[in-house]
């Protein structure tokens, strides 16, 4: 009842798939993160880029987790790294 039709989207994307699903309130601005089913709730930036990384992140080798880092942090303030 609490949740809305995007959270519900959100829950039911990672219920039939592999998806890691971030979902943001429009009214709340609270983030979530959908996965297998179950709706996370109360991430702040921080929480939520650890929590990507550690689901996200496949291999331990440096270049990989290199790779990953540059995706969620820019060069600058007011420039946004594109995975290559």
């Amino acid at each position: 009842k609490d949740l809305g039709t995007r959270h519900r989207a959100a829950i039911g994307a990672s219920e039939n798939s592999d998806a890691v699903v971030v979902v943001v309130s429009e009214e709340t601005g609270i983030i979530s993160v959908a996965v297998e089913g179950v709706l996370y709730r109360g991430y702040d930036k921080k929480s939520l880029s650890d929590e990507l990384r550690s689901r996200l992140v496949l291999s331990t080798s440096d270049n990989n987790k290199h790779r990953i880092k540059n995706i969620f942090t820019p060069k600058n303030k007011n420039s946004i790294n594109t995975p290559q």
